[in-house]
């Protein structure tokens, strides 16, 4: 059994939200100081799990335009409740005030959230009422610890969350708190459950996955905020997902040997031997006869906890035996898996560009390559990172290959099928190239890859041209850019603005409006720059690697 494991990333994000500050008392880019309060507007920017569902899915990816703004006066987890705020509409744009704060501010986002919320085992409204009653004299810790989502029953006899969209959070801080002149810097909206689907690629001949009849130990609600990342506290309150009490039907029934047309979304727990081994029963077709099997939650012999924001794909690999002829037999066997082989993908399909097909997908991290630098000979550049879960033998189409003279591919030339992991794939450029194209075919599937050089830029410079005919700039992000104590270093040589304006405090990652991005120079080193752009109503992916040496030659 073979796994991967990738934390869902920022950019790629999964959901972005930008808050950008005014700088004076009168209106300035739809900015203003209305008495004690700041208006700041509201950006969103949805991001995906990976590869949609098509039929009976929730909502995943989008956001509404009026999340509620959780003030807590203080630096640290004992930040102190001040204020709860909804964002508003006017016109097509979100906007929201909040009450100066001269001290440090952190801000809770709760973003499409549901009916109801419980603190203390009492449901409340989403309204500015009931989060002042539940959350006065409440410290940033005890109002996450504690505040949590509606319960599910129990059991769950219908699939969570179909149709609508789903609870997101995330905190941001100001450090400077809350005031003309300060803007809030980009941060991360997670998704409250996890997702989960089981395919199966065993001979049809001998297996056919009917579906799976039951989810067993999961829990029923979830904080709305994981302030420290623990788990342990949802190993309580476990609930089933079931048809009925007696799981005397799917739950959920398999399309084409998978469950991808209609995934199962659960709360976040941490595995524990004694109170919660969460696990599936799954149903199917062994050798023309029906049977259940009890799938644990396993890769590579460890069980896994499940995570808000991952999504998990279960890949049935082979059946080598019977299973269980009851639901009661099913249910009182251990979850060994002996007669199951199957793999896990756990990973961040948002931060590919995906090309698929019925049996397999093909994922590169960005479809153009601008490397800003002088020719160096034999320097190696990774033009970008490939993934796959394909296991097909092909013999001729695994390819990556060079349409370009003066490109030439380093590794791999030919696509890797035994593993689900990323590679990068490397290339050199010869003296005096200026632009080529790199094919990678894999299958039916085929993507171009588009690359530029550009001379390595002058200290003092602005970037603003990242491709070709580049426009309609969504965001861009500087991997690996230094932090001092949480906040990004203001002094870095290399740092990004919304095209036309100053850096502000989010130099490290931002979110545009106007479909600019600047790349601001200020000093040698070498990096990369991954910007997103609108194209075709699609999200095209670009690398900028930036190479400023002094002395270039």
């Amino acid at each position: 059994m073979k796994a991967i494991k990738t934390y869902i990333l920022v950019t790629v994000g999964l959901l972005s939200l930008l808050l950008a500050g005014c700088s004076s008392e009168e209106a300035v880019d739809n900015n203003l100081i209305i008495e004690n309060k700041v208006r700041f507007e509201l950006f969103t920017k949805p991001d995906s799990y990976g590869q949609p569902a098509t039929r009976a899915n929730a909502d995943e990816n989008n956001l509404d335009k009026t999340p509620w703004i959780l003030v807590f006066v203080g630096g640290n987890e004992n930040a102190t409740f001040a204020e709860a705020v909804q964002a508003e509409v006017i016109g097509t744009k979100s906007y929201v005030y909040l009450e100066k704060q001269t001290g440090a501010c952190q801000l809770l986002v709760l973003a499409n959230p549901a009916d109801k919320f419980y603190f203390n085992g009492t449901a409340y409204d989403y309204n500015k009422s009931d989060f002042t009653t539940a959350l006065s004299g409440i410290s940033l810790k005890d109002a996450s610890e504690k505040m949590l989502t509606e319960p599910l029953n129990d059991p769950q006899t219908t699939l969570p969350f179909i149709g609508k969209k789903l609870v997101m959070s995330d905190l941001v801080s100001m450090p400077s708190g809350i005031a003309a002149g300060n803007s809030i810097p980009t941060i991360t909206l997670k998704r409250t459950v996890a997702k989960m689907v089981l395919s199966s690629t065993a001979s049809t001949s001998n297996f056919t996955l009917e579906g799976i009849t039951a989810v067993v130990n999961t829990p029923k609600h979830s904080r709305l905020y994981n302030w420290n990342n623990s788990l342990t506290y949802a190993n309580t309150s476990l609930i089933n997902y079931g048809s009925d009490a007696s799981f005397s039907s799917d739950f959920v029934q398999a399309t084409a040997n998978s469950t991808a047309d209609s995934p199962i979304y659960l709360y976040e727990s941490a595995y524990n031997s004694t109170n919660n081994d969460t696990y599936l029963i799954v149903r199917g077709t062994y050798q023309n006869e029906t049977f259940y099997y009890k799938m644990a939650l396993v890769a590579n012999q460890v069980q896994l906890d499940v995570e808000r924001n991952y999504s998990y794909e279960f890949t049935i690999t082979a059946v080598k035996g019977r299973g269980y002829s009851t639901i009661a037999d099913v249910m009182a066997s251990k979850a060994s898996n002996t007669n199951l082989d199957y793999t896990v993908l756990v990973q961040d399909n948002s931060g590919y560009e995906i090309l698929s097909n019925n049996d397999y997908f093909l994922g590169v991290t960005n479809s153009h390559f601008e490397l800003y630098a002088n020719n160096y000979s034999g320097s190696e550049y990774t033009a970008f990172t490939l993934i796959t879960d394909c296991k097909t033998p092909f013999v001729d189409k695994k390819t990556i290959k060079s349409l370009t003279t003066g490109l030439t591919i380093v590794s791999p030339t030919e696509i890797p099928l035994s593993t689900t992991a990323p590679y990068d794939v490397k290339i050199k450029l010869d003296d005096g190239f200026t632009e080529g194209k790199i094919e990678v075919h894999l299958g039916s599937l085929k993507k171009i890859i588009t690359v530029r050089r550009q001379p390595a830029p002058s200290l003092n410079k602005t970037i603003s041209d990242f491709i070709p005919g580049g426009s309609n700039y969504i965001s861009a992000y500087i991997v690996n850019y230094p932090m001092i104590n949480g906040i990004p270093d203001p002094s870095h040589w290399l740092q990004l603005s919304p095209g036309g304006e100053p850096v502000r405090n989010d130099p490290h990652s931002i979110t545009t409006d106007n479909g600019l991005i600047d790349l601001h120079i200020s000093f040698q080193g070498e990096s990369d720059v991954y910007v997103s752009m609108n194209k075709d109503n699609m999200v095209q992916r670009i690398k900028v690697h930036v190479k400023v040496v002094f002395n270039n030659v």
